[in-house]
């Protein structure tokens, strides 16, 4: 985007987590951000996907989870627990936590990254209740909400976008409060001379 441009951003899945956290860093100037099928937490994820494929019990998977969590740097450079967006919207966890509008559609039978992950995203998100949405999708499945209904995918995300960019106009084209002047300073009262 061109410098000082205001954008949107739109994330299915990882790009959704990745849509969180960029869009909450203080030097983007995002103004609305969609997820579909985004997680909470990268870590959690993965120690779900340990369980399932591997059949073990969560402890076991959490213990795997946890060698990967040391190894993970020396590979990638960053630690699995480092990649979470619920944190990123936290009050207090980035820059702009609170800010950002925010819109998280979820497939209710999503098996890779479970909607348990948009409740996180949601009840974890700083932005005051108005302006935050979370979409469940009935009888769908990881990022296929829009595949589900295309027209109404398209619209909810039209309607979400508009209304926060409206939202941004109207802020930048509220006239500034009115100042208030300060009052002059006082000169010092007149000395009594004394006569001589």
């Amino acid at each position: 985007a061109p410098e000082g441009a205001e954008i949107g951003l739109i994330g299915a899945s990882m790009g959704g987590a990745v849509a969180l956290m960029v869009g909450h860093e203080s030097e983007t100037n995002v103004v609305a951000i969609a997820t579909d099928c985004a997680f909470a937490s990268l870590r959690e994820v993965v120690e779900g996907r340990v369980a399932n494929t591997l059949r073990l019990p969560p402890a076991a998977a959490s213990a795997v989870v946890s060698i990967a969590e040391v190894l993970s740097p020396f590979v990638y450079g960053y630690r699995l627990s480092d990649v979470a967006p619920s944190s990123a919207v936290a009050p207090g966890g980035s820059d702009r936590a609170g800010e950002v509008p925010l819109l998280l559609i979820h497939a209710e039978n999503d098996a890779i990254v479970g909607v348990s992950q948009a409740h996180s995203i949601f009840k974890a998100a700083a932005i005051p209740g108005d302006r935050k949405q979370l979409v469940v999708v009935q009888h769908c499945h990881h990022v296929g909400c829009f595949f589900h209904d295309r027209a109404g995918y398209i619209r909810l995300l039209s309607n979400f976008f508009d209304a926060a960019f409206a939202e941004r106009e109207a802020e930048r084209s509220r006239p500034a409060p009115p100042t208030t002047p300060e009052a002059p300073a006082e000169a010092p009262a007149p000395q009594p001379q004394a006569e001589e």
